[in-house]
């Protein structure tokens, strides 16, 4: 059997040098054919110029506008014939001794959109990616097969995916040069190759530690990541985060959570990167969702605090990223909302459940998010950036003070914090549709404590604490409609 492997692979390897040569070729033809195409064109340019340059001196040869038969049909007035002229233009040149007739191509855009992603992606190196499929399968099935067969002990096999898995790393990246497209798809072939054999070695024999396993894969990864940047390609980097927060659950990782979280982050770190690098905010809400789902996954397989204390690091490496994001934008985009939204959205429910003090946990996240939009309102960026923050700061103000107070002196703290938000955001001048939101806030208080409007204790008197809620709360809104009046900018609020 060893004898048939060594001919079948001597094969292979005589196939791969004749078809290498082949390809050498017909590049070299396709290099050729665009560089006469190119030389065309350039010729092409400046016979359009020559020809431009002469019908305008022809239509000002005389004072009279004696139109010469060019001029009759089309009157230029000292610009460039438009598309639309190019091909009747072209088509006079005889008499003025131009022979070459550029010829439109017209291309339907409403086609190219209509078409699923996946067609227009098959369109591009077609055979190569059909190549590296049946490779993919074929590789899969002779692995299969010859471990059924027990031609090789499982260390060998999972050598021989790790071997085929450089190999093609290594034709890839000297294809680069070549041809960026090959180089992608390649790589991306040698990551499913390391993960198939990751699995692979999990289920014939637990050849590999769950750490183990996460550190090979997280190179593969990190090397994809890279390859992704440095050749812009999104679809990879899309591809690699899929993968990477599929693949953990087969290699049996939920018994070391510590590795599969310390994994988890070097994965966002990495992606993150690559995200903003390229502006690709769908990879941010993917890794939002995945590292959320991880996380309640964990909820009965780790240490309470252990898990709080990672939910705390992938909130700030999340807000960060958002951060960053915004900032190079200079606008609030939704993609940047949404992960950010969501982000909030997991801090609060594990801060409700795991940490020690929830209401002290929303209430440092509300500092930290509202000293950043202030920051960023103080550095001249625009005040709509500022006001996303000044409204995630006021959500989380709210929440810590439901989960501290409670009562009238929940009510009282809702009126003061409301107050101040309201007091900040006119200070700093944010657009006028924050200011209203915030005043509808106003609500909130005044819904919660309708029902102590109409209590007995009002029969007593008014020295109670209902009457203390309505006095704080007639007494803001009057500060709060003063000030606005001072303020000409929201005159018309």
């Amino acid at each position: 059997m060893t004898l048939i492997l060594l001919i079948a692979t001597f094969g292979l390897l005589l196939a791969h040098l004749s078809l290498r040569d082949r390809v050498l070729k017909i590049e070299e033809e396709l290099k050729s054919s665009s560089r006469i195409q190119n030389n065309v064109k350039e010729e092409a340019v400046v016979k359009t110029e020559a020809l431009a340059s002469n019908l305008k001196s022809t239509a000002n040869v005389d004072e009279q506008h004696i139109l010469s038969p060019i001029s009759e049909r089309f009157i230029v007035d000292d610009v460039l014939p438009s598309k639309e002229l190019v091909s009747p233009v072209m088509s006079e040149t005889e008499n003025v001794g131009i022979s070459y007739k550029p010829q439109t191509i017209s291309v339907s855009e409403s086609e190219e959109e209509k078409e699923f992603f996946l067609v227009r992606w098959f369109k591009e190196n077609t055979l190569i990616k059909i190549g590296s499929i049946v490779f993919f399968l074929g590789a899969v099935w002779l692995v299969s097969y010859v471990f059924v067969s027990e031609w090789i002990s499982p260390p060998s096999l999972i050598l021989l995916g790790f071997v085929l898995a450089v190999s093609v790393y290594v034709i890839g990246y000297s294809r680069q040069s070549i041809s960026v497209s090959q180089y992608v798809i390649l790589t991306a072939l040698g990551t499913g190759i390391v993960c198939a054999t990751i699995f692979t070695a999990q289920i014939i024999s637990t050849f590999f530690t769950p750490p183990l396993s996460l550190i090979l894969l997280s190179l593969s990864l990190l090397y994809t990541m890279y390859v992704s940047w440095q050749t812009g390609t999104r679809k990879l980097a899309m591809a690699v985060g899929v993968a990477g927060l599929l693949v953990p659950p087969l290699v049996g990782v939920f018994a070391e959570p510590v590795w599969l979280l310390l994994y988890l982050l070097v994965l966002s770190i990495g992606l993150l990167f690559v995200a903003l690098k390229m502006e690709l905010r769908a990879v941010t809400i993917l890794l939002v969702l995945g590292v959320t789902v991880y996380e309640i996954g964990l909820f009965d397989f780790t240490n309470p605090n252990l898990l709080w204390f990672f939910v705390v690091i992938f909130s700030i490496l999340f807000f960060i990223s958002v951060t960053l994001s915004l900032i190079k934008t200079k606008k609030p985009e939704t993609l940047d909302v949404l992960s950010l939204s969501m982000t909030s959205l997991a801090f609060v429910i594990f801060a409700s459940e795991i940490s020690l003090s929830a209401g002290l946990a929303t209430f440092l996240a509300a500092v930290v998010t509202s000293v950043t939009g202030y920051q960023l309102a103080t550095k001249n960026y625009p005040l709509s950036i500022a006001a996303v923050y000044v409204a995630f700061a006021s959500i989380f103000l709210l929440i810590a003070t439901s989960f501290v107070f409670s009562g009238y002196t929940e009510v009282l703290a809702y009126i003061v914090e409301i107050t101040a938000v309201f007091f900040i955001a006119t200070y700093l001048g944010l657009p006028g549709r924050v200011v209203r939101l915030i005043s509808f806030c106003y609500l909130l208080p005044f819904f919660i404590s309708f029902n102590s409007f109409g209590t007995e204790s009002w029969q007593g008197g008014i020295w109670h604490t209902d009457a203390l809620v309505l006095l704080a709360m007639t007494m803001s809104l009057a500060l709060s409609v003063v000030w606005l009046v001072q303020k000409k900018n929201y005159c018309c609020l």
